[in-house]
């Protein structure tokens, strides 16, 4: 029986783990909006802010919202890497992978694939190597494939991203 539905299950527990781990992060970032909203807006309604905070990935709001020099004015913290832009379109990247996973059973839609190659063409150079287009993780027909490796790499990413905008938060 193991030897049967051993694979099986496997790819169950990665999905599982992607799906929950990036909502988790989404759920994070929403409260940090909301906390930020409630900040830099005094006088924002309930009703306004449920609503700011239900569109917040809609038209990339909440990191428009982040970057804003009059709002969150986020930046890169010191000692990183990556542009604040660029984590977010990394993390981006992730949540495009996650909607593959719920909804087209692990196939990246033409969409989502125009945008993944978009956000390789806005990498700088020296950091192509960490768009997800170019990682073992979509393949030539634009498959998410799923091993330990590739689970561990994620959860090490999205460590270091909550670090990224801490220190980002920390900062303001």
């Amino acid at each position: 029986m193991v030897e049967k539905y051993g694979d099986d299950v496997l790819t169950v527990i990665f999905k599982n783990y992607i799906v929950v781990s990036i909502s988790i992060v989404d759920a994070v970032l929403e409260e940090v909006y909301e906390l930020m909203l409630k900040t830099f807006e005094t006088d924002i309604s309930d009703l306004e802010l449920e609503k700011k905070v239900r569109s917040a990935w809609a038209n990339d709001n909440l990191i428009s919202y982040f970057i804003n020099e009059e709002k969150g004015n986020l930046k890169k913290p010191e000692g990183m890497q990556s542009e604040i832009l660029e984590a977010f379109m990394r993390y981006k990247e992730l949540r495009i992978i996650r909607h593959s996973l719920v909804h087209s059973n692990g196939f990246i839609s033409e969409k989502n694939m125009a945008l993944l190659n978009q956000f390789n063409e806005q990498t700088p150079d020296e950091r192509k190597r960490m768009a997800l287009i170019n990682s073992p993780m979509i393949n030539i027909d634009g498959e998410v494939l799923l091993s330990i490796n590739i689970i561990l790499s994620i959860r090490q990413y999205l460590d270091r991203f909550l670090k990224y905008v801490y220190k980002s938060v920390s900062n303001v």
